[in-house]
């Protein structure tokens, strides 16, 4: 695929294209990292090499879907020297993520007790286990360039590994309760947290405290393009009556349809979309001033969302070919 992406102008809704990416008008930038093609072919010769694949057609089944290329479309200004670091961090999340669909929960809560002392290098993978050697080495590579960026990067993978085995969002009432779960789930947070050691931007805490309310806005939407793009895995994964989704839990209390779900959903993340990009305008706009290191923190989170729809709408993670 080509490393750059011309996106439709704005428009009026209409029904979802064929690879599922909304009505094709995002509002947001999208690019992909320079490097994308050089950068995914050898992440994805590591992964072919070192992951422990059951089968051929199992490695060239997740290879198939561009896990790589995932993160070239989400940090697309990350520095030249850190993208490749990034690129196997995103790549071994998603197969970690798959990996805990099919353990049962005693083996998943094992796993993660190994997980954050793995992560903060106290304590030493198992040197036949790929999973935790590569989350290891990497980390470690990762926090011997920067140790200040990559201590929240740590802090928000074990929020989101926690949240794979909380039953708490079995239990949700209403869609705003399960949003706030679903933004854990998502590892909203650890993208925006590895955006920012991807592109070496440090924020002052007066600067990270005048944009809580555009990292809400930014949660909340990168959770929602995940819910619409995600659904129809999650229910071959466990089921229809297994999947807990924003998807399923509007339908289920509206008594629509899933595609109407999907569609209705489509329009609140297109809204949502807008005030996202207000409220960065009003930011920079404001008195108080808004330093180049803002502005570009502020940019990121765009670039990842707008690269995430893109990539999510023709990956075949979430789109099956046949």
């Amino acid at each position: 695929m080509d490393a750059t992406c011309d996106v439709a102008p704005n428009g009026l809704y209409k029904e979802p294209i064929s690879v599922g990416t909304g009505d094709g008008s995002t509002r947001f930038a999208t690019r992909c990292h320079p490097n994308a093609d050089a950068v995914c072919a050898e992440v994805d010769a590591f992964f072919a090499e070192h992951w422990p694949w059951p089968s051929d057609a199992a490695r060239d089944s997740f290879l198939k879907t561009e896990p790589a290329r995932w993160a070239c479309w989400t940090f697309p200004d990350a520095k030249n020297e850190r993208i490749v670091d990034v690129t196997k961090l995103t790549a071994l999340l998603f197969l970690i993520d798959d990996l805990w669909e099919t353990l049962p929960p005693t083996e998943s809560k094992a796993m993660l007790k190994r997980f954050m002392p793995i992560i903060e290098g106290k304590l030493q993978p198992v040197v036949t286990n790929p999973y935790e050697q590569i989350l290891y080495d990497t980390y470690a590579k990762m926090r011997a360039v920067n140790d200040a960026l990559v201590e929240p990067v740590s802090r928000e993978m074990a929020v989101w590994a926690n949240t794979q085995v909380d039953e708490e969002r079995k239990h949700c009432k209403g869609l705003g309760a399960l949003l706030q779960v679903r933004v854990r789930d998502a590892a909203a947070g650890w993208v925006a947290a590895v955006m920012a050691y991807a592109m070496d931007l440090h924020l002052s805490p007066s600067e990270r405290a005048s944009i809580i309310h555009i990292e809400k806005a930014y949660a909340y939407l990168a959770t929602i393009d995940n819910e619409i793009e995600s659904y129809d895995k999650e229910v071959a994964a466990s089921g229809r009556n297994g999947a807990v989704n924003l998807v399923q839990m509007l339908a289920d209390d509206t008594g629509c349809s899933i595609a109407a779900s999907k569609r209705i959903l489509w329009v609140l993340y297109r809204e949502l979309q807008q005030q996202f990009l207000e409220l960065v305008a009003k930011r920079e706009a404001s008195a108080e001033g808004c330093s180049e290191t803002l502005k570009s923190y502020m940019k990121g989170l765009e670039c990842a969302m707008g690269g995430n729809e893109v990539w999510s709408g023709y990956s075949e993670r979430y789109h099956r070919a046949g």
